[in-house]
């Protein structure tokens, strides 16, 4: 069925059904292939472009991040980064009516969550090095 545009009116009308049946349709999957994850230490301070390369030895980023082919690496802004290592979890949406699915990166709650006492313990003590800074997330799924 084709719509002219001056039929529909303002688009804005449909969002709140919109976001209503995206909601409905979308699922949310635990698989046990688990992510990689490392820490990268961002300076606040904007002005400072330092930039950290992560080797990419256990697989597909998750998220958009530079690759260097190269290099077999990452290429991400920060002053230092800290391996926190296998996470045994990660998490897919699904949305079957379209056929469409995508990894999505773990929240640093559900991170934490699923660290052993050895991984908190050396990224506390990794992360305790860098007061002037933010921390972003690198996870990678774990293929091998």
């Amino acid at each position: 069925m084709e719509y002219e545009l001056e039929t529909l009116g303002d688009f804005t009308d449909f969002v709140p059904k919109d976001k209503r049946d995206i909601k409905r349709n979308i699922n949310i999957v635990q698989e046990d292939v688990g992510v990689y994850a490392y820490v990268v230490a961002v300076p606040r301070d904007s002005h400072q472009d330092e930039y950290v390369t992560i080797p990419a030895s256990f697989g597909e980023p998750i998220g958009n991040r530079c690759y260097d082919i190269v290099r077999d690496s990452f290429y991400i802004r920060g002053s230092s980064f800290h391996a926190i290592g296998f996470v045994p979890v990660n998490y897919k949406l699904l949305m079957n009516d379209v056929g469409w699915s995508v990894d999505v990166p773990l929240p640093v709650s559900v991170l934490k969550r699923y660290m052993s006492e050895a991984q908190e313990k050396e990224f506390k003590d990794w992360k305790s090095n860098f007061r002037y800074h933010n921390f972003d997330f690198l996870q990678v799924l774990n293929v091998f």
